[in-house]
């Protein structure tokens, strides 16, 4: 389950760094598939990579001689958690709720918090892979 790991990490630190030097380019493409879609359908990636999370940290372990040592990470089981709640919520609430969330994020979001959040991206990116 490390090739998940380190798959999800390489994906955050490319759209990190892609928000941090074309903030206005990634938000516009952001925005305009977002506009296209339903929330309700969209709430199933941040559920699917929460749960994938979940599932890799509680699997990851050490062998160590005869034994295996099991190490879960608790960092990651976190944000998996995170991001399995993050799904279950845009998929009850009502989608005015997250239309207006959404609405915000792409329109009224300065452009330092969305670098801002593209630094955390790639800095849980490099967090990660240098636990795995």
């Amino acid at each position: 389950m490390k090739w998940v790991l380190y798959t999800i990490s390489f994906v955050w630190i490319i759209i990190g760094t892609v928000q941090i030097i074309y903030t206005e380019k990634s938000t516009a493409t952001l925005r305009k598939l977002m506009a296209e879609s339903n929330p309700k359908a969209v709430a199933f990636i941040p559920f699917l990579i929460g749960f994938l999370l979940c599932l890799a940290s509680l699997l990851n372990y050490e062998p160590m001689g005869s034994q295996s040592v099991w190490k879960p990470l608790w960092l990651v089981f976190s944000l998996g958690l995170l991001a399995c709640i993050k799904g279950i919520l845009f998929f009850f609430l009502p989608p005015n709720s997250t239309r207006k969330l959404l609405q915000w994020w792409f329109y009224k979001a300065s452009d330092r918090l969305i670098r801002l959040w593209g630094l955390i991206l790639v800095v849980l990116g490099v967090v990660i892979i240098s636990w795995i």
